[in-house]
């Protein structure tokens, strides 16, 4: 029986797939676990991917995780998706909120900048969003 886990990896690794396809041939590895910390339990659901052709190594991935508390996780890969890491990314102190989700991810490919951003969900809540520049190694809000 598969858990919810295991089904978002599968959605991850065909969504880097399809979008390595549109620059090039994809090649087709072993199954890469994405979360290191490699944690059994509740659920996750709601995965992103994104990644651009600015840099292709950089791919960050996201999720809601119910693991410990309702909140968004992203994950990040600088070296194609051969390692990942766990980011924290909430929004700003005066906005958080104990329920934050659906998670997202984009690139600009104009100029390879990285967002990700979710929901936090009431009354101090919204949409946050911080952004990675192509030459940053961090995120920034």
């Amino acid at each position: 029986m598969r858990t919810t886990k295991q089904y978002g990896w599968s959605l991850l690794a065909a969504v880097v797939a399809s979008a390595t396809c549109a620059a090039a041939q994809p090649v087709i590895g072993p199954q890469q676990i994405v979360d290191p910390n490699n944690t059994t339990g509740a659920a996750v659901n709601e995965t992103t991917m994104a990644l651009t052709d600015a840099n292709p190594n950089h791919i960050v991935g996201g999720w809601n995780d119910y693991r410990t508390q309702v909140r968004s996780v992203f994950t990040r890969s600088w070296d194609g998706g051969l390692t990942w890491f766990d980011e924290e990314i909430r929004p700003p102190v005066g906005n958080r909120t104990s329920v934050e989700g659906d998670p997202m991810t984009a690139y600009d490919h104009r100029d390879g900048t990285l967002y990700v951003g979710a929901m936090a969900f009431g009354g101090g809540g919204g949409i946050f969003v911080a952004r990675k520049d192509p030459n940053d190694t961090f995120f920034q809000p």
